[in-house]
């Protein structure tokens, strides 16, 4: 039934879903290239998917990862992912923005089953194989690396560089991260990761996503997993957060199994710096198999009220590590005068996604330094390196220091926020407003980390250095960032009249139009293709929204007191004669919203009522 639903939207979403076998694109996993075991009377294969928009895919498009499995017994998880997938496939389709730019600005990768074998035949274990305790990390060299199971998550993270991850298991209720190792005690207490601060205020936001329950407790208790689970060896949350950076072959183990034909040595022997992923297992449920009342509803997605479902509140968990992958500015629009010189009033309304806090700085620099206001690949990070300086010590007009708005799926929307100023005295031609934006500095307090060295993963390290470059131990992924990212804050470059000497009064933000008498102002074309408005384009979501299955429209939201807006390209702005037809006063931008329907109906739309049941654990329902 999973294999058949990730098969059917790829059919039906071709540009967004990609289905593999591990066995047959990682053949050095299987190298007898015989059973190795039986799936509901097939021969077991390990299904992986990545969700992305394929058109727009770079070899350094951040990317997450979700485990459905790892043992076989546990069984909301697959249910949960399962969802994810058509949930992301399904708003893309109806255009709804946040997650468009979750599909087109990241990967995300899925193993639905991760443990095969396991989940088919309702078994902790592989062939008598525990999963979690097959990974290179403090185990013998000949007790890993004997599964498919790991054997394909090792292929995987070899390829690529995960930023987040979130491995479900079930059997208690818990959120936890590094440590969870022997190694890594003190007193019977886990000692800090290098990465505890990201680690914390991120696991803080996927807490408050997942909601509490009826008595306003968190229901995800949160922690380290040695304090709130066990230490064990042979774990995948240690191993896919330090290979990375920990030495081999303690405790990064060599593995020689000799399971399945064997397995090559240097398949788990790891570029440095590759595998450092800030991961996070979650104890879903005291029970491995939920009943089929804890499921939950589709409607519950789109807020976060108390005792939720299962699907529903690990879903959001997914969509917010999804988000964090790249942090970055979302203009929502940019306001000046209609023939703007220097001293005139710029207002840019930005929001901060993908990140906890910001700090930007509304740059204006020249055109030739920057042509087409283009500032590159991987927000600037792709500029060579004088380019790159020379953009970021352009003049200065406004900075700030806010908290990030997000996701707003399933929360009540924050105003986004404005950086104002005025352009340079010495403003003239052609120039490019930019953003120069730092992201959650915060993410590098340690107090006492083990081991002793700066924050490890992708994550923080691409927030924190001056620059950061990493590479997969296989094949061409990378990450390229500087700590300093550009964000274009319009499509064109701004034409200033270095002969208009005014000092014209900033444009409200709010309220209907002015009876000042000086020149009118305008909106300008902000750079981001989607904003954060939920939905931009009525008339394209009115249609995408009559195709959604009920269960899965969005609940409707209240209108926005709106106000009428005119748009010109600033190639426009400098007609005086299209100036002089235009009455005086502000003309704002109109803030429009559209809503879904309130969805209804259970998760049954994604699968249905008796078969997610089945893949739960329980009983078809009853007519």
């Amino acid at each position: 039934q999973t294999n058949q639903l990730f098969q059917d939207l790829r059919r039906q979403y071709p540009d967004l879903v990609e289905v593999w076998y591990a066995q047959d694109i990682f053949p050095e996993i299987l190298p007898q290239r015989t059973s190795w075991g039986t799936c509901e009377g097939e021969p077991c294969r390990t299904l992986i998917v990545r969700i992305a928009n394929k058109r727009l895919l770079t070899d350094s498009v951040p990317e997450v990862f979700f485990s459905g499995a790892l043992h076989g017994d546990e069984r909301i998880g697959p249910a949960t992912v399962n969802e994810l997938a058509k949930f992301l496939c399904e708003q893309y389709a109806a255009n709804h923005s946040e997650v468009v730019r979750l599909v087109d600005g990241r990967a995300t990768w899925l193993m639905p089953m991760t443990n095969a074998h396991g989940y088919a035949n309702y078994r902790r274990e592989e062939n008598s194989m525990d999963p979690n305790r097959d990974f290179p990390y403090l185990q013998r060299s000949d007790r890993c690396m004997q599964t498919q199971t790991a054997r394909a998550v090792n292929e995987l993270f070899r390829r690529h560089l995960f930023q987040f991850s979130i491995t479900f298991h079930g059997g208690m209720r818990a959120l936890t991260y590094e440590w969870g190792s022997r190694n890594h005690l003190a007193r019977m207490k886990s000692t800090e990761s290098p990465d505890e601060a990201a680690f914390t205020q991120v696991g803080q936001s996927i807490q408050a996503a997942a909601g509490k329950t009826a008595r306003s407790r968190w229901f995800y208790p949160l922690g380290r997993i040695n304090d709130l689970v066990y230490p064990v060896d042979g774990g995948m949350e240690d191993w896919s957060y330090a290979a990375g950076f920990e030495n081999s072959p303690s405790p990064i183990t060599v593995c020689k199994p000799n399971t399945y034909g064997g397995y090559p040595q240097d398949r788990t022997r790891y570029r440095k710096g590759s595998i450092s992923t800030l991961i996070y297992l979650a104890e879903m449920d005291d029970r491995k198999t939920a009943q089929e009342a804890t499921l939950g509803r589709t409607a519950e997605i789109w807020s976060v009220e108390k005792s939720q479902g299962h699907i529903p509140r690990n879903l959001r968990m997914c969509l917010k590590l999804i988000e964090m992958a790249r942090p970055e500015i979302v203009v929502q629009r940019v306001m000046t005068r209609a023939n703007p010189g220097p001293g005139s009033d710029i207002s840019v309304e930005v929001a901060g996604f993908g990140c906890e806090q910001v700090t930007a700085r509304l740059l204006m620099a020249s055109s030739s330094d920057l042509p087409n206001c283009d500032v590159g690949a991987d927000d600037g990070a792709a500029l060579e390196d004088t380019a790159f300086q020379k953009v970021v010590a352009s003049k200065q007009i406004a900075t700030a220091n806010y908290k990030c708005q997000g996701l707003t799926l399933w929360g009540s929307r924050r105003a986004a926020f404005v950086l104002e100023g005025k352009l340079p005295a010495d403003a003239s031609g052609e120039v490019c407003l930019l953003i120069a934006a730092e992201f959650d500095s915060q993410w590098g307090h340690q107090v006492h980390p083990d081991p002793s060295v700066n924050p490890r993963s992708h994550a923080a390290r691409l927030r924190l250095e001056e620059q950061y470059h990493a590479q997969a131990s296989d094949g061409p992924n990378i990450i390229r960032a500087r700590r300093t990212k550009l964000f274009a804050a319009s499509k064109t470059s701004l034409l200033v009249s270095a002969s208009t000497q005014v000092t014209p009064v900033m444009p409200e933000l709010k309220g209907s139009a002015t009876t000042s008498t000086a020149p009118p102002s305008f909106e300008i074309a902000a750079s981001a293709t989607h904003t954060l408005q939920e939905d931009a384009n009525v008339n394209a979501n009115s249609r995408a929204e009559t195709s959604k299955p009920p269960s899965l429209r969005q609940p409707k939201q209240p209108a926005l007191e709106t106000e009428q807006s005119l748009t010109v390209p600033l190639y426009a702005i400098v007609s005086i004669s299209f100036l002089s037809a235009i009455s005086s006063g502000l003309i704002g931008l109109a803030s429009m919203r559209s809503g879904a329907s309130q969805g209804k109906a259970n998760i049954q739309d994604a699968v249905h009522e008796a078969e997610l049941a089945k893949m739960v654990g329980q009983s078809q329902p009853a007519e």
